[in-house]
C-alpha cells in the first residue's frame, strides 16, 4: 500500500493531463490518499471483506469498467485480470518464487497458498504487455522460473525524506539500542536474532533488543517463547517486542536508535533495510541477494540461519565505533539512490506509453 500512495503523491507532474488515472482501493485507505490533477480514487468495502468478496467485485463490476472505460491496466498486486487491454504488472512477492522458502513453511495452509500465488503470479506475468521488477535480483530470479520471458522493466521504490531526516550523531553512553523492523515471519528469522541476542547477553555484553512489526500464529508465538526465554535467563527485559508501529512514527523509531539488524533471507527490495540506510544507522545485515546489492560494502553479513553468526556480527559494530561511523556514512550514501519521484516518474511513464500505443486520444489507465 506504501507504493501505491507514494505512487499517486508523485504522479501529477508527470502525468500532465495526458491521462486519466483510476485507482480501486480498499474503502478505508481512501482518506490517505492526497490526490493530484488526472488521479481519481475509488474505495472498494468488498476488498475489507474477503478473498472471495474481493474476486467477484473484480469479476462483476471491475471487469465491466475496465472493458468501457481503460486503456491499460495496472495490477500492483501480481494477479491480473483476463481482460482486452493491455496489461503491466508488479512483482513484490519473492517467497512463492523461492522454494527453499517455500518448502520452510512445510505442509499446511500458507505452503499451499505460496504454491497457488506461484502459479497465478506466473500465469499473469507470462501474458503481460510488461512487467515491473523492484530489482535486477527480484527479475533475474522471477524470469527464470517463466515459461517464457516477458517485456520488463526494473523500478525500485522509492525511501520517503523523513527517514534522512532521522540520521543523527548517536550518543552511546546509555548502551546499545539494537532494532529489527519487520512483519513477523518464518523467513524473517527473528527466533535466530533473538538466539544470537541472548547469546550474547550471556557473554556479559549489555545492550537492548527492540523489535516493530505486526505478527499473528505460530511463528509469532515461538518469537514471543524464545524473548520470554532469553529474557528470564538474563534476568531482566533486555528484549522487546513491541508489534506494529504506525509508519509515520519509523523515522523516530530508528533515530532512536543505535544499531539495525536485518535479518530477512528472502525479498524482492527490501524497502526497511533502505529505511534504515536513509537514517545512517550502522547495519548488521543478511548475506543474501538483494541484500547484498542495495547494502553493498557499507554492512557487516551473517547466515540468517545460524545464531552464532548474527552474534559476532552484532559484536563486532557493538565494539567497533570506528566501523560504526563508517558503515553509517555508506550506508545513507547509497541510500540516496532510492526515490520515490523517480519511481513515479518511471511507472507514469511506462503506463502512459503503454495505453497511448496506437492510440491518439488521451490515456485512461
Amino acid at each position: 500500500m506504501r507504493h501505491l500512495v507514494e505512487l499517486i503523491r508523485h504522479s501529477g507532474k508527470y502525468i500532465n493531463q495526458r491521462a486519466e488515472i483510476v485507482v480501486w482501493a480498499p474503502k478505508s485507505t481512501v482518506k490517505e490518499y492526497s490526490l493530484p490533477s488526472g488521479v481519481r480514487v475509488i474505495g472498494v468495502p468488498e476488498f475489507e471483506i474477503n478473498l472471495y468478496r474481493r474476486f467477484l467485485w473484480r469479476q462483476q463490476f471491475m471487469k465491466p469498467f475496465i472493458r468501457k472505460y481503460c486503456d491499460v491496466l495496472f495490477v500492483p498486486g501480481g494477479i491480473g485480470l483476463s481482460v482486452a487491454v493491455p496489461q503491466i504488472t508488479m512483482s513484490q512477492n519473492m517467497q512463492p518464487f523461492d522454494r527453499a522458502e517455500r518448502r520452510r513453511e512445510g505442509v499446511g495452509r500458507k505452503r499451499w497458498r505460496l504454491e497457488i500465488l506461484r502459479w497465478l503470479q506466473s500465469r499473469s506475468f507470462e501474458r503481460s504487455e510488461s512487467v515491473i521488477f523492484l530489482s535486477k535480483y527480484a527479475q533475474e530470479e522471477v524470469c527464470r522460473k517463466l515459461r517464457r520471458t516477458p517485456n520488463y522493466k526494473i523500478i525500485p521504490h522509492g525511501v520517503d525524506s523523513q527517514f534522512h531526516s532521522a540520521g543523527v550523531s548517536r550518543d552511546y553512553s546509555s548502551g546499545f539500542r539494537v532494532l529489527y523492523v519487520s512483519s513477523v515471519n518464518k523467513y524473517k528469522n527473528q527466533v535466530q536474532v533473538v538466539q544470537a541476542c541472548a547469546a550474547l547477553r550471556n557473554q556479559g555484553l549489555s545492550f537492548k533488543l527492540e523489535l516493530v512489526g505486526r505478527g499473528a500464529g505460530a511463528y509469532h508465538s515461538s518469537v514471543i517463547s524464545e524473548i520470554k526465554k532469553a529474557n528470564n535467563s538474563a534476568g531482566n527485559e533486555f528484549i522487546a517486542y513491541v508489534g506494529e508501529k504506525d509508519f509515520s512514527k519509523l523515522p523516530g523509531i530508528y533515530e532512536s536508535s543505535d544499531i539495525f539488524v536485518f535479518a530477512s533471507s528472502c525479498e524482492n527490495l527490501p524497502n526497511i533495510l533502505i529505511e534504515a540506510m536513509a537514517a545512517r544507522l550502522p547495519i548488521a545485515c543478511a548475506s543474501v541477494r538483494p541484500m547484498t546489492d542495495v547494502l553493498g560494502s557499507a554492512g557487516v553479513y551473517f547466515d540468517p540461519l545460524r545464531p552464532s553468526e548474527i552474534a559476532s556480527t552484532l559484536e563486532k559494530l557493538i565494539n567497533d565505533a570506528e566501523l560504526r561511523a563508517q558503515c553509517g556514512r555508506d550506508a545513507g550514501l547509497l541510500a540516496q539512490r532510492y526515490s520515490w519521484d523517480v519511481c513515479a516518474k518511471d511507472t507514469i511513464e511506462l503506463l502512459i506509453n503503454t495505453a497511448q500505443n496506437g492510440l491518439s486520444t488521451e490515456a485512461r489507465v
